[in-house]
Parts: C-alpha cells; structure tokens; sequence
C-alpha cells in the first residue's frame, strides 16, 4: 500500500474527495471511460478545462466510503497532495490537505507535477 494510501485510510480523510475540482487529462478520460462509464457521467467542462464532477458535494467516483476508480484514479489524484503552486510556480505540498505533513515532496513527484501541468495547459490550448 501506498504511504498516501495508507495515511488517508489511517486519519479516514477524505477531503480531497470533497467539491473537487480535479482537472482530467486525455489520458485520464481514456482510462475512466475504458472501465465503461460515460463522459457525461464524470467530465465538468469549465472555463475551457475538463475536470471530475461532484454529486452531492464528493467526488462523482466517491461512493461516501472510498473511491470506486481508485486503481484507475486521475493523475492529480494519484499525486496529490502534491500541487503547483499559482503564486509562486514551484510545487508544494497543499496546505488544504490536513494530513500534508505527512508526505515528502521529492523531485520526482515535482517533475510529475509540472509535466502534469504543462500536458494539461497544451490540451486546453488546444481546445482538447
């Protein structure tokens, strides 16, 4: 088990689950989409951008117990509480995790997030 993994089922957070705004990579829709369900079910299109839906204020994939997709979860996800930062432009550990003392930013996971970010901005420019 993964140490993020581990610590959200330890402290039984979910927050992150919680009106996300998760942004969704083509790579991601693909994933989702091959273990059968629609776009329409979990795609919010905004401001030019596609990102996971919420249904009744959690995450369209959070069954109010876990993630149904976890295996399968978006990349953001799957990094998170890893983030880029808007007004600094470095990676950070997001403060609005409760538990983000409990991870260790390495240069990996901040090369995955600034790759992640830059793939999404290209797929947005390109009007996806």
């Amino acid at each position: 088990m993964n140490k993020m993994m581990d610590t959200c089922l330890r402290y039984g957070c979910i927050k992150c689950c919680l009106d996300t705004k998760m942004p969704l990579s083509s790579l991601d829709i693909a994933r989702i989409k091959d273990l059968g369900f629609s776009e329409d079910f979990f795609i919010l299109k905004k401001n030019g951008s596609r990102q996971l839906k919420n249904v009744s204020g959690r995450c369209v994939f959070h069954d109010g117990q876990r993630c149904v997709i976890y295996d399968h979860r978006p990349e953001g996800c799957r990094l998170y509480p890893a983030i880029l930062s808007e007004e600094i432009r470095t990676v950070v550990l997001d403060s609005y995790c409760p538990h983000h003392e409990q991870f260790q930013l390495t240069p990996s996971t901040s090369r995955e997030v600034t790759r992640l970010v830059r793939s999404l901005d290209a797929e947005k420019a390109e009007g996806f």
